[in-house]
C-alpha cells in the first residue's frame, strides 16, 4: 500500500510540473503576442495601416497621348489614332492549348507562333499586334467563337499611325506595341513625343477627383520638321522609278538647304512600312523571312530597318575630287589655270598602276577646271600630291570625314579615313584624290559637299524647326543662332570659285546630261567600282551624283547614292538623272525664273548620240569623236577590244556638242555583239566592219558589189566567234534580186558538200 502512495505522488508531482511548464509557455507566449500586437497597432501602426491601404488600392496608368509629327508647312506625317488591337491573358490558357492558339493567331496576324509563345510566359494580358483589318478582326473573333477562347480579346486602342505609308519610313521611325519610339525622329525624340503617363487610383470604388487620385496624363509634344512633305514625295517618285529600272541593292537620296543644314527630304530604298515594320519589303524578302527561325528573322528586321543614308557608308569616288580640288585651292598649291597632263595612266607608283577611265583616249593638258570637268584621275593625283599628305590629312577631318554628322537620328556611323598620317603611303594618297581609300554615309558626303559650296561652313545637319525657325527668312550663316556651326574649313573665296567650277562640270563636261536648260547649276558624279575578294567587279559599282542650286547662292543640295545598280551602273547615268529629275520638280513647284535664254541651250542640242552598241570600245570611241561627243567607260579591263554592250545617252538622243556617252562594255569577251546595219553598204566596207567587231562571215550572192541581205538580220545580238552570213548583189549585173537569192541558197548548199563556187569563211583579226 504504501508503495502504491508513493508512487501515486510522484505522478502527481510530474503532473504539477508539467502544468507549471505549459503555464509558464503559455505566458510567454501571450507576452509575444502582446509585444507584437503592441507594435502592430500602437507603435507602427500608421506604418501598417498606409501598407494595408497600398495593398487594397489599385493604380491604373493613363497613357500619354503621343504628339503628331508634322513638316515644315504642317503637313501630317505621323499621328495617333483609334486601331484594333488584340491581346492574350497568358494565365487562362491551359498548357495544352499554348500551341494551337499560338498558331491560329500567328497565321491571322503574320507572327511567328514561336514568338508568340514566348510572350505567354508573362503572367500579365499581352498586346501581340495592333491596327488589325477588319478581316483579321472577323478571323479572331471566329476563332474564339469556335473554340470558346475566354484568354483571347480585342480592344480598340489609340496607336500610331503613318498616314503616307512607307514614305519617309527610314526617317521617322516607328513605334512598338507599347508606343516607344523604335529607330528613326520617334526613336530620338522619343521622351517629348511620349508626354508623362497619368494615374487613376481605386479602392474598389474611384476615388473622387478633389481628393488627389487621379492625376490627369500629359500630352507629349509635337514636332515640326525640317522636311518638306512636297519634296518628299518627289524623291520617292524618281526614287521608286530608279529602283525598278535598275534594281539596285538599295538607294540613299538626300535634299538639303546648304547654309542652314536643314533637311528637306530623305528617303532610302526599297522601303519598309511603318505602320507594319515587320513584313518584308518585296515579295522575294516576304518568302525570305517566312522560311526563316526566329533568331535569324529578328535579325534580318535590323537590317531591314538600317539607313542607308545614315547607317552604312561607301567609297564616295569621284564626288570627292571636288574636295580635293578645294583643299588645293585653299591651300594656293593650284589655280584654275594650273596645267596638268594626263597620259592614261600614272606608272611611278611601284606595283601599283592607276588609270583614268579614258585610259584609252588620254586627256593630255589640261586645267584644274579641265581636269575637273573630265573627272580625270591621273591630274587629280598630281593634284594631291602638291598638296601633300600632311595637310591633306588634316583637311580629311576638317571636312568632317572619320566624324559623325551629329544628325538627331540613331546609329550614325562616322566612316573610315587613315589612322594616321603616316598610315598614307603613295599608293593611299594617289587614290584619295578621287575618292577610293575612305568610306563615308551619304549624310557625311552631303555635309562636306555643302560646305564646298556655302561658303566653307560645316554645319550639323537639322531635322527640327523650332517655333521661331518655321516663318523665318534665311539670314546669314555668321547671324544665324539656329544652326550649329562646327567650323569654317574653306573660304568664302574658295567656295565661291568652287561652285564656278562645279557649274563647268554640268555646263561644259562630263556633267553636261544633267544639266537644266536656261538654270545655272553645279554637280559632279562618282563611280566607284567595288573591291570583293581582292578583285575588282565592274558590274558592281556605288553610282551617285551631287548637285547644288543655284550657283550663284545654293539653296538646294542634293546627293544621290546607287548601290550596285544593274545593267548601266555609272553616276551619270544611274544617278545623275534622279537627281535632276528631283531639281527640275523643285523649280516647278517654286517657279523658279531662268537664269538665261533656255531657248539657246536647248538649240544647241543639235547632235543625235549614234548607236555604239555592239562596237568594240576603239571602234565606239571613235564613232563618238567623230560626232563631235566625249566617251566615259568605268571597267577595270584595259582592253581597247571590250565590247559595249549599253550606252546613256541612248541611240538617237539629241544632245550637245562635247556631251559625255557613258559606255558599259563587258571586258571578258564574252559578250553579245549586235549585228551592224550593212545594207547598201560596199563589200569591202562591210567586211571590214565585221573584222572590227571581230565577227565571222561567209560570202554569197555575187563576188562584189553591193550588201543585199545580212543573215541574221542587222540588230541581232550574237555571241563572239558566231557566223553570219552576208548576200551581194552587183549593180552591173543583170539577175534580179530573187535569182540572187536562189543562188546565195544553192551556194549554201554546195558548201556543205564541198561543192561551192563562192565559199569565202573568214575570221576578223
Amino acid at each position: 500500500m504504501k508503495k502504491y502512495n508513493k508512487k501515486r505522488n510522484s505522478n502527481d508531482r510530474i503532473t504539477k510540473n508539467r502544468v507549471a511548464v505549459l503555464f509558464i509557455l503559455c505566458l510567454l507566449l501571450g507576452f509575444v503576442f502582446f509585444i507584437r500586437l503592441f507594435q502592430l497597432q500602437i507603435a507602427g501602426g500608421d506604418v501598417y495601416r498606409k501598407e494595408a491601404q497600398i495593398q487594397k488600392t489599385k493604380t491604373i496608368n493613363i497613357p500619354a497621348s503621343r504628339g503628331a509629327i508634322y513638316d515644315r508647312n504642317h503637313n501630317i506625317l505621323a499621328q495617333n489614332v483609334k486601331m484594333n488591337t488584340v491581346y492574350v491573358t497568358p494565365q487562362s490558357i491551359k498548357e495544352e492549348d499554348k500551341t494551337k492558339i499560338a498558331e491560329s493567331l500567328g497565321s491571322i496576324i503574320n507572327l511567328d507562333s514561336s514568338a508568340i509563345i514566348e510572350k505567354m510566359e508573362d503572367t500579365k494580358p499581352v498586346k501581340l499586334a495592333t491596327g488589325l483589318t477588319i478581316d483579321q478582326v472577323q478571323a479572331i473573333y471566329k476563332l474564339i467563337e469556335e473554340n470558346n477562347y475566354k484568354s483571347i480579346s480585342i480592344n480598340s486602342e489609340t496607336n500610331r499611325f503613318y498616314p503616307n505609308g512607307k514614305m519617309g519610313s527610314y526617317l521617322l521611325g516607328f513605334t512598338d506595341l507599347e508606343n516607344k519610339g523604335v529607330y528613326g525622329v520617334e526613336n530620338t525624340f522619343d521622351k517629348d513625343l511620349r508626354g508623362t503617363p497619368g494615374k487613376n487610383i481605386l479602392y474598389g470604388r474611384a476615388v473622387p477627383k478633389d481628393q488627389g487620385n487621379l492625376f490627369e496624363p500629359t500630352a507629349g509634344k509635337e514636332l515640326s520638321l525640317t522636311i518638306d512633305y512636297k519634296i518628299q514625295s518627289i524623291i520617292n517618285k524618281y526614287g521608286e522609278e530608279t529602283m525598278k529600272k535598275y534594281n539596285p541593292k538599295k538607294m540613299s537620296v538626300i535634299v538639303m538647304k546648304p547654309k542652314t543644314g536643314e533637311v528637306l527630304g530623305m528617303e532610302n530604298f526599297p522601303k519598309y512600312d511603318p505602320n507594319n515594320p515587320r513584313v518584308g519589303r518585296t515579295e522575294e524578302e516576304k518568302k525570305l523571312i517566312e522560311e526563316m527561325d526566329p533568331e535569324e528573322r529578328t535579325n534580318y528586321y535590323y537590317d531591314i530597318w538600317r539607313s542607308f543614308s545614315i547607317n552604312d557608308t561607301y567609297e564616295p569616288g569621284s564626288v570627292f575630287k571636288a574636295i580635293t580640288a578645294a583643299v588645293a585651292l585653299e591651300e594656293k598649291t593650284t589655280k584654275e589655270d594650273s596645267k596638268y597632263v594626263c597620259e592614261g595612266f600614272i606608272t611611278d607608283i611601284p606595283g601599283v598602276k592607276i588609270r583614268c577611265h579614258r585610259w584609252y583616249d588620254p586627256h593630255g593638258e589640261q586645267t584644274l577646271s579641265e581636269a575637273l570637268n573630265n573627272s580625270c584621275n591621273p591630274a587629280f593625283v598630281q593634284i594631291i600630291r602638291e598638296i601633300g599628305k600632311e595637310k591633306f590629312f588634316k583637311y580629311l577631318s576638317g571636312f568632317g570625314f572619320g566624324e559623325k554628322t551629329g544628325i538627331k537620328l540613331p546609329g550614325e556611323e562616322k566612316g573610315l579615313i587613315p589612322k594616321n598620317v603616316d598610315s598614307i603611303g603613295e599608293a593611299e594618297l594617289a587614290t584619295l584624290s578621287y575618292g577610293h581609300g575612305l568610306s563615308a554615309t551619304p549624310i557625311q558626303m552631303i555635309t562636306a559637299m555643302n560646305a564646298v559650296v556655302n561658303g566653307g561652313y560645316i554645319i550639323q545637319p537639322k531635322l527640327v524647326l523650332s517655333e521661331e525657325e518655321k516663318n523665318e527668312e534665311e539670314v546669314k550663316i555668321e547671324d544665324n543662332k539656329n544652326i550649329v556651326v562646327k567650323r569654317q574649313v574653306i573660304s568664302e573665296e574658295t567656295s565661291a570659285k568652287m561652285n564656278e567650277l562645279l557649274y563647268s562640270v554640268i555646263n561644259e563636261g562630263t556633267g553636261s546630261t544633267v544639266s537644266i536648260p536656261g538654270y545655272k547649276i553645279g554637280g559632279k558624279s562618282g563611280t566607284s567600282i567595288k573591291l570583293e575578294d581582292g578583285q575588282y567587279k565592274d558590274n558592281k559599282t556605288d553610282a551617285s551624283f551631287f548637285i547644288s542650286y543655284p550657283v550663284d547662292n545654293p539653296k538646294y543640295t542634293i546627293l544621290v547614292v546607287v548601290d550596285e545598280p544593274q545593267g548601266d551602273n555609272g553616276g551619270n547615268t544611274v544617278a545623275g538623272p534622279v537627281a535632276k529629275n528631283i531639281l527640275e520638280d523643285i523649280i516647278r513647284e517654286n517657279k523658279y525664273p531662268a537664269d538665261y535664254n533656255q531657248d539657246e541651250e536647248i538649240a544647241a542640242q543639235n547632235i543625235s548620240v549614234p548607236d555604239v552598241t555592239g562596237m568594240t570600245l576603239k571602234n565606239a570611241t571613235r564613232t563618238l569623236r567623230d560626232q563631235g561627243l566625249q566617251s566615259l567607260i568605268y571597267n577595270s579591263s584595259t582592253d581597247i577590244n571590250m565590247i559595249i554592250q549599253q550606252q546613256s545617252p541612248q541611240a538617237y538622243t539629241k544632245v550637245s556638242a562635247g556631251t559625255a556617252v557613258e559606255l558599259v562594255a563587258d571586258p571578258s569577251g564574252l559578250a553579245l555583239i549586235k549585228i551592224p546595219d550593212l545594207v547598201n553598204d560596199n563589200m569591202d566596207y562591210g567586211i571590214a566592219q565585221l573584222k572590227e567587231l571581230g565577227i565571222e562571215y561567209q560570202l554569197s550572192g555575187d563576188t562584189e558589189g553591193k550588201i543585199i541581205k545580212t543573215e541574221p538580220e542587222a540588230g541581232t545580238l550574237i555571241e563572239p566567234g558566231s557566223k553570219i552570213k552576208i548576200i551581194i548583189k552587183n549593180d552591173e549585173s543583170e539577175e534580179t534580186n530573187n535569182e540572187t537569192l536562189e543562188n546565195s541558197i544553192e551556194n549554201d548548199q554546195n558548201a556543205e558538200t564541198g561543192g561551192g563556187r563562192n565559199e569565202n569563211t573568214t575570221s576578223a583579226e
